[in-house]
């Protein structure tokens, strides 16, 4: 019996069932074809001029934004606004956060494209607030589907180092190291541009020999100070954004001295005694042309002004008594003085030769004792004019 094409028995068989199964294949090819959409690895979306104003690594300036970008050319369709995302992962916080498109493009911190295919975020100061080291990562899609990420970023904002820049510390108006001479006032004063640190939190302290005075801005020390040596200090610790930072100042105070002797210590009465001294300060600085008053138990004796060389002199007489007197120096404009003591002790025996500002008188007596003896006694008196 002859088949289908001439051939017979079951090859004839085999060879038909061969052809029905190429037929049905075809005609399933066909049809998938016209009916379903193949899915295959769409081209990754290219990530290009991926750029960080101001670039890493930066150090941390007041009230500057901070500004990222990427360039986006997707791969086959235009890339979705809405599926670029920015994530960002913060030493400061220690957890990362998405950051997705924003409804205008004045906002920040979030993702805007003024242009097809050029995203950016930008940060003010107090978004992105602190020095330290960030990591940073851009995810989008595009219309397709198609996603794609950058490799992950490092950014560095280091710490500013440049605190000393923005302090000042001066004693009465500049800034160098004082001596003075008591009573003399001083003003130490610390102060910095707040400018200059915007919104990071900085604290300075004024301190005198290691203790505070303050922390306003400016803050001042004005004071009449004791003869000593003081230390200024104004400084501010190590913050998260700037370095710690210090100066010093020096401030002598030294203290005056005044001198006193007399050319002698124990006069008859009314004898022309002759003080002198030296004002000076504990630094070997003079005194010149400092009023002095001269007293003998707080009595007036004479008054004048240092000389040139800080020396002063004064020429008065003995009081007409006997007695222990104190002799004081005082400078006026100052507390300080100095003392002595003056002895008023008239000598017996005969009376002194070659004084000529005195008068004496002698008259012999006699005069009997206790015991009936007869004796001849001088009475003397002796005159200083007045």
């Amino acid at each position: 019996m002859k088949l289908f094409l001439g051939v017979k028995g079951s090859k004839a068989l085999s060879k038909i069932a061969a052809y029905l199964l190429i037929s049905f294949f075809v005609v399933y090819q066909l049809y998938f074809l016209g009916n379903t959409q193949l899915i295959f690895a769409a081209t990754p979306i290219v990530f290009d001029l991926n750029q960080s104003t101001p670039a890493s690594p930066a150090t941390y300036i007041a009230n500057q934004n901070k500004s990222f970008s990427v360039s986006i050319t997707p791969a086959s369709a235009p890339a979705d606004a809405n599926g670029v995302i920015f994530q960002i992962g913060r030493n400061i916080t220690l957890a990362y956060s998405n950051v997705t498109r924003c409804a205008n493009g004045g906002q920040t911190a979030c993702t805007w494209n003024d242009s097809v295919g050029v995203f950016r975020i930008n940060f003010t100061e107090a978004q992105f607030d602190r020095a330290g080291v960030s990591n940073f990562t851009w995810f989008a899609n595009d219309s397709s589907g198609a996603g794609n990420k950058t490799d992950t970023i490092r950014y560095a904002l280091n710490q500013n180092s440049s605190t000393l820049n923005f302090m000042n510390l001066t004693i009465n108006d500049t800034e160098s190291s004082k001596e003075y001479s008591f009573p003399a006032g001083s003003n130490a004063t610390g102060w910095y541009n707040s400018a200059a640190f915007g919104a990071s939190p900085i604290t300075f302290t004024l301190l005198r020999n290691g203790s505070s005075i303050g922390t306003t801005n400016p803050i001042s020390d004005v004071q009449q100070l004791s003869a000593a040596a003081y230390n200024y200090t104004y400084y501010a610790d190590d913050t998260t954004n700037f370095s710690s930072a210090r100066k010093e100042l020096s401030l002598v105070v030294s203290s005056l001295n005044v001198t006193i002797f007399l050319n002698t210590t124990k006069v008859w009465w009314n004898d022309s005694i002759y003080a002198s001294g030296l004002a000076s300060f504990t630094n070997g600085t003079i005194d010149a042309n400092d009023a002095f008053r001269f007293f003998i138990n707080g009595i007036d004796q004479c008054s004048g002004t240092t000389n040139s060389s800080g020396g002063w002199s004064c020429k008065f007489r003995a009081p007409v008594e006997i007695g222990t007197f104190e002799a004081r120096i005082s400078l006026t404009a100052t507390t300080a003085s100095n003392t002595t003591i003056l002895y008023v002790r008239p000598s017996y025996g005969p009376t002194p030769i070659g004084t000529s500002d005195r008068s004496v008188y002698e008259n012999p007596f006699l005069i009997q004792d206790e015991n009936g003896r007869l004796k001849t006694v001088i009475i003397r008196i002796t005159a200083w004019p007045r």
